[in-house]
């Protein structure tokens, strides 16, 4: 439960010259700056490639951004 509570209800919001944009709630994400951070990244990512793969779809990877292509 400790752990499901470090990645889950976490929120987000934009504040631009004085406006202030409405609360997202974030479903599942893994605090910037945080200790545990790159290891939940890893853990995450590792099977990414595979899974991606095997439906047919182009995976490009940097650092923490994914993108994926798909040929139609």
């Amino acid at each position: 439960m400790w752990f499901h509570s470090y990645l889950s209800s976490s929120t987000y919001r934009v504040v631009y010259t004085g406006g202030i944009s409405s609360v997202v709630y974030i479903v599942c994400s893994v605090p910037q700056g945080s200790v545990l951070g790159p290891i939940v990244f890893v853990l995450y990512a590792a099977d990414l490639a595979d899974i991606i793969n095997r439906h047919g779809v182009t995976l490009h990877s940097f650092a923490d951004v994914t993108q994926l292509y798909l040929h139609c």
